[in-house]
């Protein structure tokens, strides 16, 4: 490593590795069917129904984190687009 560190000069510290966030599912688009799409998003948050319409009424925003994709977000992703909604994965 010395012989290196002369001819090179000092390494960046190496890259920290930390755990990466859970993907999440967002509603981007509610379509069609508001009613089918409020359904599916108190189903699955939880949420009260003012906190669903209010969340609805904003439009764009996060349904529910979770890693496999395909077990936590592939099941609810496919109930919405069913219904005509438009969803999207982010990474944050």
């Amino acid at each position: 490593m010395n012989c290196l560190k002369q001819e090179f000069g000092d390494f960046e510290p190496p890259l920290s590795y930390a755990p990466c966030p859970d993907p999440e599912l967002w509603l981007t688009s509610i379509g069609p069917s508001p009613a089918k799409v409020f359904s599916i998003v108190r189903r699955i948050t939880g949420r009260s129904p003012n906190e669903v319409k209010a969340l609805l009424e904003a439009g764009n925003f996060k349904i529910k984190a979770g890693w496999p994709v395909d077990v936590e977000l592939g099941p609810t992703a496919e109930a919405l687009q069913a219904v005509g909604a438009s969803v999207v994965l982010r990474c944050p």
